[in-house]
């Protein structure tokens, strides 16, 4: 397992051999939220150029993508996604160790000091759990607020930013 800096050729091979459960989940998201309709690759695209995206590579080809993109109404922090092929299935307990480095790689770097999160339908009960062991919480006051079918999972950014960093003035 390797991880590297998302190429176009990344970006289409994961659109092409997306697991079905998530293209449904990026589906329902959008129409409960009243995005409507997406499209995926354009989607992928679009995020590609907002920011850096992570590949996560097997012998057999890329398990996933994933990233964080700022949230424009909440500065500092952002909104992560993964979304992986079939081969992501196959391949769960490497993919978890890359990501669970990532992830404290991310959040070492200073870059999210609002944390990061995203939104899952509800039903999917074993993603909640796979993104608590990732060390994700569920805050319940802004489920709340949420559509029914919808959850919020967060990850608290550092605290410990520089006196120099324009988030902190507001910490």
């Amino acid at each position: 397992m390797r991880t590297a800096a998302a190429t176009p050729e990344d970006i289409e091979e994961l659109a092409l051999n997306m697991r079905a459960m998530d293209r449904w989940e990026m589906r329902h998201v959008a129409r409960v939220s009243g995005r409507g309709h997406i499209s995926i690759l354009g989607d992928l695209m679009q995020t590609y150029r907002q920011g850096p995206l992570t590949a996560l590579h097997h012998d057999d080809g890329v398990l996933g993508i994933v990233g964080v993109v700022p949230m424009p109404d909440m500065p500092g922090a952002g909104a992560i996604f993964f979304l992986g092929t079939d081969l992501a299935d196959r391949h769960t307990l490497p993919m978890d160790r890359a990501l669970r480095r990532w992830l404290a790689a991310e959040l070492a770097s200073g870059r999210w000091p609002g944390g990061f999160g995203n939104v899952i339908p509800s039903e999917l009960r074993y993603r909640r759990i796979w993104l608590e062991k990732l060390g994700f919480d569920f805050p319940v006051a802004e489920v709340q607020q949420l559509h029914d079918s919808l959850e919020i999972f967060w990850m608290a950014g550092r605290r410990d930013v520089g006196p120099n960093d324009a988030t902190a003035a507001r910490a």
